[in-house]
């Protein structure tokens, strides 16, 4: 007889019934999941390549050759003397991420070391925008605390001078390279991109407070020839500095700019410097132009940094969960435990940050016009509002990546402008005592500087309005002169601060003053 088949039993069938369930159920979500990374994946690629688009109509170019500067021959290259080149040359573990090792860690140590004691108990609030002249006397006591003496005493100038001989040594080098290299292009691994290590930027800033105080002292020791060298020396780091397309190295400019503005201005209002000192200022100053720094800053920094990063984060997920953990995105325990789950995000995702910074940052390029150099606020504004406030970035979970990057560009423009109306102020303020020079008074307008003595730029417009600047003759010789500046408006003159009765200046508000002196 043939067997008999027994069915199976209820409790059997019941539970290859939720097999088959629990089957379909996975396969609907493994599809849904799948459906999901298409679609965002598709998203993704459609606004890049719309947006790619819209910037080659534009004449932009999104690759790194296009940015990075032509090479030039060591001898002729600034940053490639002996002082600065051994800050390129060092190695990286960790298939070029991990720590930097120099070959020559005693030199990098030697120019760190390359800065003015900052311990000392009557530390200066007030600068030379509050028409401050140097107190070379709190110099001279900062001096003598951090070499553990006593307190110094007579002319500070020569004493402030005799402190700063222990920079001579350096201090040469850098005049002997300036003199004989006459323009400069920093080595850089731009294939490093954010683990490009910036050691010369430290250096520059400490041989540019070095020159700074230097030329102060100088000037109150009636070495007036020594001081302009000291000035132009600062002037020429800074254009050694904004020759290359690095946001760190645009805002060491600026900071550099600032520096040789201070000694500058005391010789200007102390009427110290003759006029071939004045006219080298002048022709110094005309070539600076914010408003192209700042634009090739912003493509280096897309080209070269923002978008190459987010590349390296698509290839290697576990850089984007170290990124967003370090950049203490992800900030609280549940956070970091859940930080992991970075690595499953839509390669789409990435591309719509891709996308979003790219778009920002070419309305950031709009905000600028280099010939001649102009900023618009109202561009600027427009910007903020997009990325800090109101635009898709606050509200679109997916573009994390360019939430985090761009909010630290939106106070570059007017950081940019500001100090590009600076510079022009003191083009004018040195028209004005070439013509004091020349005529034993100062002009009752502008337009009356004798045309030979205006230089290159002659009697440059507010950069970020568009309009003359203000000027007018006061008591007792002098003069005012400032730009109604980021806020468009004229405030009489007043410079804006964080909030009153602050001494911290903030140069989105007030006016942009050339300041006379204050006395203490």
């Amino acid at each position: 007889m043939e067997p008999i088949e027994t069915p199976p039993s209820a409790p059997k069938r019941r539970r290859y019934k939720w097999l088959r369930r629990l089957g379909w159920a996975a396969v609907w979500v493994i599809s849904l999941i799948a459906l999901f990374y298409v679609h965002q994946g598709w998203q993704g690629r459609r606004a890049w390549k719309a947006y790619a688009a819209e910037a080659d109509a534009a004449g932009e170019h999104l690759d790194t050759e296009s940015v990075i500067p032509p090479p030039i021959p060591d001898e002729e290259n600034l940053a490639m003397a002996p002082l600065f080149k051994p800050l390129f040359e060092y190695e990286r573990a960790e298939g070029g991420y991990g720590p930097v090792t120099y070959k020559d860690p005693a030199h990098k140590e030697a120019l760190d070391s390359m800065k003015l004691p900052v311990s000392f108990k009557s530390a200066p609030i007030r600068g030379w925008r509050q028409g401050a002249v140097t107190d070379l006397s709190a110099w001279q006591a900062r001096f003598a605390e951090a070499d553990g003496g006593s307190e110094s005493t007579g002319d500070p100038a020569p004493a402030v001078l005799k402190s700063l001989e222990r920079f001579n040594p350096w201090l040469i080098q850098l005049e002997e390279a300036a003199e004989t290299r006459s323009r400069s292009r920093f080595p850089f691994r731009y294939d490093e991109g954010m683990h490009l290590p910036l050691a010369h930027a430290i250096s520059a800033q400490g041989f540019g407070q070095i020159l700074r105080l230097r030329a102060s002292a100088r000037l109150a020791a009636g070495k007036e020839m020594e001081a302009s060298r000291d000035v132009l020396l600062v002037l020429r780091l800074q254009d050694a500095f904004g020759a290359d397309p690095i946001l760190i190295g645009y805002l060491v400019s600026i900071s550099l700019q600032e520096m040789a503005m201070t000694a500058l201005w005391e010789g200007l209002v102390t009427h110290r410097w003759n006029d071939p000192q004045l006219q080298a200022f002048q022709e110094r100053l005309a070539e600076i132009n914010h408003a192209a720094q700042f634009e090739s800053a912003i493509r280096g920094e897309r080209n070269l940094f923002a978008f190459p990063t987010i590349e390296m984060l698509r290839s290697n997920r576990s850089l984007l969960v170290r990124f967003f953990t370090d950049s203490q995105a992800v900030t609280t325990t549940q956070g970091n435990a859940f930080a992991p789950a970075l690595t499953f995000i839509p390669g789409g995702w990435l591309d719509l940050n891709k996308a979003a910074i790219g778009r920002n940052y070419q309305r950031l390029l709009s905000v600028a016009d280099p010939n001649p150099p102009r900023f618009y606020p109202d561009r600027a504004e427009a910007v903020v509002n997009e990325v800090d406030r109101d635009g898709p970035l606050r509200h679109d979970p997916r573009l994390l990546f360019a939430r985090l990057a761009l909010p630290a560009f939106t106070l570059l423009p007017n950081k940019s402008a500001a100090a590009q109306g600076t510079a022009d102020l003191a083009l004018i303020a040195l028209a004005l005592e070439r013509h004091l020079l020349r005529h034993g008074t100062y002009p009752d307008a502008l337009e009356k500087i004798d045309e030979d003595l205006r230089g290159s730029r002659g009697i440059p417009q507010d950069c970020a309005t568009g309009r003359p600047a203000r000027y007018a003759l006061s008591d007792g010789g002098s003069y005012t002169i400032y730009y109604d500046g980021w806020n468009g408006r004229d405030d009489g003159g007043q410079l804006g601060t964080e909030k009153q009765g602050s001494d911290k200046l903030d140069l989105s508000k007030g006016d942009w003053v050339w300041p006379q002196v204050v006395e203490p």
